[in-house]
């Protein structure tokens, strides 16, 4: 079964999900923002960030002016949505799920956001879990002139130039607003406040944005990764959310392994230089791909890690804490189609502590808007420990992982790089809250026979491909 929206060109890319024993949470929904009767946030609640859209500057187009070149973010459109998908209405065989938004954010707010996460909800005043959305490039970093044309329209730049800044809507406009910000969506009001950025000592993320999220509930830490410096940081929630600690996988995790360090190159996205390219990521500020990370999970006391080199995903111990140890060691090697090596943008664990990983085409991005990935052949994999552990093996997991098909292309390989963990749904189509990870949801396209459908596809947890 699916979740889909297709009011509008909005695509679900990331999400996470509301569970009691495993943290789940993601969705998206349509320009509206929260008011007196928001809901706060309960299980089976889904939360998905994707692309905000785009609209025209102004009401009409002088005469020869291409509409394209007055295309600007949607302001209104959002960035976030949060789902209530506790139940789906019927059995789940096959269903075609479009349920209304419970919370929308706006990109006028936060901006493009990717990576998510939710914490318990425990801290010094326990209630409803809290939202984590980090800031993004993963749809396009488009900037602008410094001074709108002669009639009040942004004008957009192909290249970087004196002065020049990013659109509105690109990194949100609410006060914090930036490529390092981390947002926090208050559970029980639906209001977003900036909580964090990853700025360490002086030095900003200058456009690559967050790759990943994670909570750890033993130390209440928020675990942040940096695509332009390649840092992983380490916020403490209970102490207003303070910059603790910072991973440098290139300086501490690679030598672990006899692999050499990798400083970062000090690359920046330097939009008032005509070298910057709004379509050539590689002007973008990101790290080298040795240590770059993406994705994160907490995972029995470790931090789990997806570097885009391989892609492989690592680990590394945490102190009781929050702290990181000097333990950092190669979990896997990523078996994937090797002719398609791409980052693993999520990492989840199910109850059984199989790990689950999904992956989203390189990042690309065009004037027009109209593509952010290269549309390669995703997958969805899912690693099994070795029991016992086979000493002749380099690591604890099965080499040979296990697969899912995501949607109706002939590969069934159309991932957007966003899962989560969602309770077993009963046959009348309700969560069984007794099983917190019986469903696994993944973000996808061409989720339909005829392959114009975008959003969530849901199916229980087992259902792997032959």
């Amino acid at each position: 079964m699916l979740w889909s929206d297709h009011r509008s060109m909005w695509r679900p890319s990331v999400l996470t999900v509301v569970a009691s024993a495993v943290a789940l949470f993601a969705l998206a929904a349509h320009a509206q923002s929260p008011g007196p009767s928001f809901a706060p946030f309960t299980p089976g609640d889904v939360a998905v960030t994707g692309f905000a859209g785009t609209t025209l500057a102004g009401e009409s187009l002088s005469p020869g002016v291409d509409p394209i070149d007055k295309t600007v973010i949607d302001l209104n459109g959002p960035s976030l949505r949060v789902f209530d998908l506790s139940s789906i209405g019927g059995p789940p065989a096959g269903l075609l799920v479009a349920p209304l938004p419970k919370l929308s954010v706006l990109a006028k707010d936060i901006g493009q956001v990717f990576p998510l996460a939710f914490d318990d909800g425990q801290g010094r005043s326990a209630g409803p879990p809290n939202l984590y959305a980090g800031a993004t490039s993963a749809f396009g970093l488009q900037i602008v002139a410094p001074n709108p044309d002669a009639e009040g329209k942004p004008i957009r730049l192909k290249a970087g130039a004196p002065d020049a800044r990013f659109m509105d809507g690109q990194f949100g406009g609410l006060p914090g607003g930036s490529p390092g910000a981390i947002w926090k969506i208050d559970g029980a009001t639906g209001a977003a406040t900036l909580l964090a950025d990853t700025a360490f000592s002086g030095v900003a993320n200058t456009g690559a944005g967050i790759g990943g999220l994670a909570f750890d509930p033993r130390s209440r830490s928020i675990y942040a990764s940096d695509l332009d410096t390649g840092l992983i940081h380490r916020f403490a929630l209970d102490y207003n959310a303070a910059d603790l600690d910072q991973f440098n996988h290139g300086i501490t995790g690679r030598p672990a392994r006899g692999l050499p360090s990798v400083a970062d190159d000090g690359k920046q996205a330097e939009i008032t230089n005509p070298v910057f390219n709004p379509s050539d990521p590689a002007t973008w500020g990101f790290t080298q791909k040795e240590r770059r990370v993406h994705a994160l999970a907490v995972h029995k006391g470790r931090l789990y890690y997806s570097i885009a080199d391989g892609p492989d995903i690592w680990s590394v111990g945490l102190a009781a804490d929050g702290g990181f140890g000097v333990d950092a060691r190669l979990e896997v090697v990523v078996k994937a189609e090797r002719s398609y090596p791409f980052p693993v943008t999520t990492i989840a664990f199910d109850g059984q502590g199989r790990m689950i990983l999904a992956q989203r085409g390189t990042l690309e991005s065009s004037f027009d808007y109209g593509r952010f990935t290269d549309g390669g052949l995703t997958q969805v994999l899912r690693y099994t420990l070795e029991q016992p552990d086979d000493p002749a093996t380099p690591g604890l997991w099965k080499a040979q992982p296990q697969e899912y098909a995501i949607g109706f292309a002939d590969t069934h390989r159309t991932g957007a790089g966003g899962l989560g963990l969602q309770y077993r749904y009963r046959p009348d189509g309700g969560i069984d809250l007794t099983a917190c990870d019986g469903t696994l949801a993944v973000t996808g396209d061409a989720l339909s026979a005829n392959r114009d459908i975008h959003g969530v596809q849901i199916g229980a947890i087992d259902l792997v491909r032959p």
